[in-house]
Formats: structure tokens, C-alpha cells, sequence
């Protein structure tokens, strides 16, 4: 079967909307959770009650069937012998034509098969492969499917539905006397960025990952823009999820219209690694991460802005993490950027999902407005901190685009998921990375617990003892300006007169 029809086949096969999410989680060590951690199944407590842990029943999920194969082969192995190895592989297993169509950003080279391969021959590749001398491991490279760790909420029937209650639950506006983010960038890892007012001051150049040309809706694989050409999947509209996600983050503050950012003076990074349906390669997500944090990618220009923090608001059912992505979050860690990801949304133990149970990742879980953990969030010892997730009856309001199946205008919208928790944190450490741009993994995650508030167990974030808990070694012109300013007096933050849904009397809805 050729190539493109094979992929075409496989397109057709999913009918559904399928979401991500993942569970509470304690300092997981970079090696990943620990058996105590993968034990854990008990639910958060609500209430004084256990939860059900009812969710949105729609959480990421991985495809039976792939075309692409992880290969590290061992030191020094030249390329007419990996060659042979693909020739003797295409004669013992079903792979047809394996090519190596490129070299991820650990050295592994993955290899694609003309026609897709299901459970069995992919096991059957992969143990085949190990068996050669020349190889060091193997594993398919899984296809994620709507890793999107969001879902819609009822459309407003009121223009002040969209109040953005989720900062200030968190202490932000307290936080800016402290650091705005400046200096810092922020790598969004999703779907793309959008020309949007509230955004495009803040964006640096990122770059598109999507190896795929079906997934990447651009028809030309990996290159140089990181346009988000729509998410959207049969039976549902585009959500413009990158574009949500880096609002939360860094939205341009104090303009006067739309929402504010977390860190309002923090830069943001798109690197494109989902597409169509929430579509991705493991492999591509792993290697957008990693330029993200500076670490250089073949084939892929060198990265002259690197995050200081990455968010990856994406989860996918998986019993454990692939180690392609583990080999990502590993080094990440080693040079000190976090990886902040969503718990998921399927209301179960992270330990179930993709990537909360890589280990060295920051995970999140959701809260609502009523500062509970909520019913959609995954939880267990894999999650490190909660922050607003929000819920049918309090979204979290951000950046997104009136386009339903194309691009449309600029505007503002509301989601709902641990996909919107993971954003208020990495913001919150874009602010404490300006006090001390060399702030280790797990002294950030160590700070977020410790000065966290107590939600069903679990340590909801709060930024301004976060932030005043890193003691600075440097300050940026625009917080001392903040500061000397009184900025929370202004229009764009004043806090409301009462109730905890903020303050967005301001927000246009464009």
C-alpha cells in the first residue's frame, strides 16, 4: 500500500474527539515515578468526601497502528551498516521500505515503513532490531491523537463570563512587585501561534515541528513558522489551543484591552509539535521541547532565544512514558529547565498518562473557582501542584482566533482544563526565573510546593510567596517600574470590589 494511502486509511479511523489529561504528583525524580508513586489509585478527597474522579471521559490516546520506528543505534555505527540492519529488518517483519527520515535530538534516527504497522508487527520490529549487535534500543514512535488537555465550556451568555478569576486566585498581582517575567522566555509546545494584538508583542521566532504532512495541515513537514493551521477534528471547531495556552502565560498586560498574562513581560516561543486533531509524533513533541530549552536539533536551526521554562499542555493515556520523551525531559532537566505539563482530563492517576508520569517533569492538576480539584483532573502522586483549571461554570478566559475550520480574527475565548492549569504555572516561574535566571528543576518545584496552599491534599500555587521565596540575584527594569508604580492600581489588574471571579472588566471580546 503506498505511503500517503496508508496515512489516508488511518485518518478515517478516528471518529471521536479525544482529550488529555494526568494526575497529582509529588518531586518525581528524572529517572521517573517511583513504585510508591505508581502504586498510588486512591482519588483526591472533595469536600470531606472522596471524589469519583468523574472526568470529561475524553483524555488523549496513542494510535494502534504507526508507520515510524525509534532506532538508537550504538556509537560509531556507520551509515552503510544501518542500512543493512533496515534491510534485514524489511525481510524478517512485515516494515516495508524503512527509510530513515530524520535524527531526533537524543540520536536516535526514525525510521518510517511505507504502509502502517499494527501492535504485533511493531513488536516484532522492535525486537528484531534489538537483537542486531549495531542497536541499542528500539520502540515505535506512537501517534498522539487530540493531546489536547482542554475542553469547550458553554458559549457566555454574558459579557463579563470571560473574568479572568484564575490569576488572581493565585495571588498574581501580588506577585508583580516581586517579577514580571522579565528577560525570561516562556516555550509554548503545542499547536502554533496566531497573529493576535494581546500576543504578538510578546512572540520571539519559534519553529514548526510536525515532521508529518497530513498533521501539519501546511503541506511542507518541518520549517521555519509555527502558524497554528487549526486544530480542529470531525465533529469539532478549531480551538486555537497554542494561542489559549500562551495568553494565560504572557498575554501583553496593562494595554488596556484584552486579558493579562501571568508574567506580563515574559516572551513567548511557539514551537509547533500538534496539528490536525491534536495530532503528533512522540518523536516531534520530544524534539520541540528540546530546542525549546536550547538544545540543538539536526536539521533544525540553532535556537538563539532558548526558554527558560517549556509548557506542554498536552496528555495521552499511556502506562508509562516513552523513552524518547524521557530522554528529552532528562536533559532538559540537567541544564535546568523545567518542563511543565498538564496532569490531564480524565479524571484517573496521572501515572496513566503521557507526559505526567515522565519523570522530571512539573505536573499540574486543575482546580475550580470554588478552590477544589476538579472532577475532570487527573490526580495521584505524579502531580506536583494545582492551579485554575476552570469548569463549565468558571472557564479560563484567554487569546484565541474567530476561525472555525480556518483563520478568522483575533478575539478572545474561553477553555476549560488541566491545559490551562499547566500555563498559570509556568508563568508564575517565568517570574521567579527573572529573581534567579540559574533556579534548578527541583528548587522551583521544591519553592511551588512549599509555599502552596493546601486544595484536597494537593498544593495549589501561589505566586507571590513563590515568587518572593527566590531570592533575586538580579531585577529587571519593568518590575522595580511595576513596583514603583503601584501597578495593581491600574485598570488592566485592579482586583474586584468583591466575589473571586477577577477582574476582567477590561477584556474585549473582539
Amino acid at each position: 500500500m503506498p505511503r500517503r494511502s496508508a496515512r489516508t486509511l488511518l485518518t478515517l479511523s478516528v471518529s471521536a474527539l479525544l482529550l488529555a489529561t494526568a494526575a497529582p504528583a509529588s518531586a518525581a525524580p528524572p529517572e521517573g515515578p517511583t513504585p510508591e508513586q505508581q502504586a498510588q489509585t486512591k482519588p483526591p478527597t472533595v469536600g470531606g468526601v472522596e471524589s469519583l474522579g468523574r472526568g470529561t471521559g475524553a483524555q488523549g490516546k496513542v494510535l494502534a497502528e504507526t508507520d515510524r520506528i525509534v532506532v538508537k543505534f550504538k556509537d560509531h555505527v556507520p551509515e552503510a551498516q544501518k542500512e543493512e540492519v533496515l534491510t534485514e529488518v524489511e525481510t524478517a517483519t512485515e516494515i516495508e521500505d524503512p527509510e530513515i527520515v530524520k535524527t531526533t535530538g537524543n540520536a536516535e534516527q526514525v525510521v518510517e515503513s511505507d504502509t502502517m504497522l499494527d501492535k504485533a508487527e511493531q513488536q516484532a520490529v522492535v525486537e528484531t532490531l534489538e537483537k542486531d549487535p549495531a542497536v541499542e534500543s528500539a520502540e515505535p514512535d506512537l501517534i498522539v491523537v487530540n493531546g489536547l488537555a482542554a475542553h469547550a465550556a458553554s458559549a457566555p451568555n454574558d459579557r463579563y463570563w470571560n473574568y479572568q478569576w484564575g490569576p488572581r486566585n493565585i495571588g498574581v498581582p501580588s506577585a508583580w512587585s516581586h517579577g514580571t517575567g522579565n528577560g525570561v522566555v516562556i516555550g509554548i509546545a503545542d499547536t502554533g501561534q496566531i497573529n493576535h494584538p494581546d500576543l504578538n508583542q510578546r512572540t520571539v521566532r519559534g519553529y514548526d515541528f510536525l515532521s508529518d504532512l497530513y498533521h501539519s495541515r501546511d503541506g511542507n513537514g518541518r520549517d521555519g513558522n509555527p502558524q497554528d493551521e487549526g486544530d480542529w477534528s470531525p465533529g469539532r471547531p478549531n480551538w486555537w489551543h497554542g494561542s489559549h495556552v500562551a495568553g494565560i502565560a504572557a498575554a501583553h498586560t496593562n494595554n488596556r484591552t484584552g486579558i493579562a498574562g501571568v508574567a506580563p513581560d515574559a516572551r513567548i516561543q511557539h514551537a509547533r509539535v500538534l496539528g490536525a486533531d491534536g495530532r503528533g509524533y512522540v518523536s516531534d513533541i520530544a524534539d520541540g521541547v528540546m530546542w525549546s530549552a536550547g538544545i540543538a536539533i539536526p536539521g533544525v536551526p540553532r535556537n538563539t532565544t532558548p526558554a527558560k521554562v517549556v509548557n506542554l499542555s498536552e496528555a495521552w493515556d499511556a502506562p508509562t512514558c516513552a523513552p524518547v520523551m524521557q530522554n528529552a525531559v532528562n536533559r532538559m532537566h540537567k541544564i535546568g529547565v523545567p518542563l511543565v505539563v498538564a496532569a490531564g482530563n480524565a479524571g484517573k492517576s496521572a501515572n496513566l498518562a503521557a507526559p505526567a508520569n515522565c519523570g522530571g517533569a512539573i505536573v499540574v492538576a486543575a482546580t475550580s473557582s470554588h478552590n477544589r480539584i476538579t472532577g475532570y483532573s487527573n490526580w495521584g502522586p505524579m502531580v506536583d501542584v494545582a492551579a485554575p483549571g476552570g469548569d463549565t461554570n468558571a472557564p479560563i478566559w484567554s487569546t484565541v482566533n474567530t476561525g472555525k475550520f480556518s483563520l478568522g480574527a483575533p478575539s478572545y475565548g474561553d477553555l476549560s482544563g488541566t491545559s490551562m492549569a499547566a500555563p498559570h504555572v509556568s508563568g508564575v516561574i517565568a517570574l521567579m526565573k527573572e529573581r534567579n535566571p540559574n533556579i534548578g528543576v527541583e528548587a522551583i518545584r521544591k519553592t511551588l510546593r512549599d509555599t502552596g496552599v493546601n486544595v484536597n491534599g494537593y498544593r495549589k500555587v501561589d505566586a507571590g510567596r513563590a515568587a518572593r521565596a527566590v531570592a533575586p540575584t538580579t531585577r529587571g527594569a519593568i518590575a522595580t517600574y511595576y513596583k514603583a508604580t503601584a501597578v495593581r492600581g491600574s485598570t488592566a489588574i485592579r482586583p474586584p470590589a468583591s466575589g473571586t471571579r477577577a477582574w476582567a472588566a477590561s477584556c474585549s471580546t473582539s
